[in-house]
């Protein structure tokens, strides 16, 4: 980069501001704000600076002339679940489009409700077709930054789709989230954390030793509780004090934890934890379950 004042050799002050928005101030599809899409909710920055005009008028869900911008995906299945989450007490209008950008045709649109809402949006899509992405603030042209993952639908929404989970000697944080999730009616009911209406579904091996803890960690679902069973999917036995919901400390102060060493589960067995947001809450979160083979 090279600088210079027109015509002069006089000194001149002045500031300089490089950056990489991962996101475009028009309709378009470059590499740059290609958002990827993955079976769980892996959060991609998606900025809208100051900078930012409004460069295309939305329809529908209180959308309309105000600053805007743009990202895109290609899509991987036939139901696609879009989530933005403002960085601010914000309140976001996220529409959705296909076609290209001479001739795009709305396919979705979501206003997030109240600030501060997560924007939701669950589209039909074709597998291979590109998608158009629109964030705007709603009526107004204020800067707005966040947060944006786009999934296809889990598959871990009942016992039998369980998702294996990796059992180390320490904490191995995998990330998963629980949007789009229905209430799997699966019994016995858990004992605590009340309606599991919003669960998905995970599984281990006890290490030999059966001394394990099983942590959990905030993300945008921020309130959650989990029950282990033994057995299999079609005969569940709950575990004794298998239960939590808020068992974690500070920023996890509301997610649920339980430590096994004390009170070992059996070494080699399967064991299911279903994992639920609190009151219906969703959203991404990690998990993880460790423990040692030998412990004293």
């Amino acid at each position: 980069i090279r600088i210079q004042r027109h015509n002069t050799n006089n000194p001149m002050d002045g500031r300089l501001c490089i950056w990489s928005p991962t996101t475009t101030n028009w309709c378009g599809f470059p590499a740059i704000s290609q958002i990827p899409v993955s079976a769980n909710c892996t959060p991609q920055p998606f900025v809208k600076p100051d900078a930012y005009t409004a460069t295309y008028t939305a329809t529908g869900c209180g959308a309309g002339n105000f600053d805007d911008a743009f990202g895109w995906f290609t899509a991987t299945s036939t139901s696609t679940l879009i989530n933005y989450d403002p960085d601010t007490n914000q309140r976001p209008i996220l529409p959705a489009y296909s076609g290209t950008c001479g001739s795009l045709t709305q396919v979705g649109c979501i206003d997030a409700g109240v600030n501060g809402n997560n924007a939701t949006l669950t589209l039909a899509t074709t597998v291979g077709a590109n998608y158009l992405i629109r964030i705007q603030l709603r009526g107004a042209d204020t800067e707005m930054n966040g947060t944006i993952c786009i999934t296809a639908p889990i598959t871990n929404n009942e016992c039998a789709g369980a998702t294996d989970l990796f059992i180390a000697e320490s904490c191995f944080m995998q990330y998963y989230h629980n949007v789009g999730s229905t209430a799997s009616g699966t019994l016995p009911a858990p004992v605590c954390g009340g309606t599991p209406n919003t669960d998905v579904w995970f599984r281990f091996v006890a290490p030999s030793s059966g001394a394990v803890r099983i942590f959990s960690e905030a993300g945008t679902l921020s309130d959650a509780a989990f029950q282990l069973y033994s057995g299999t999917c079609g005969a569940l036995s709950l575990v004794a004090d298998g239960c939590d919901n808020d068992g974690g400390t500070g920023a996890n102060n509301l997610m649920p934890y339980l430590d096994r060493r004390c009170s070992n589960l059996t070494g080699g067995a399967t064991y299911y934890l279903r994992f639920w947001g609190y009151s219906g809450s969703v959203g991404n979160f990690g998990l993880c379950v460790y423990g040692p083979d030998i412990f004293p």
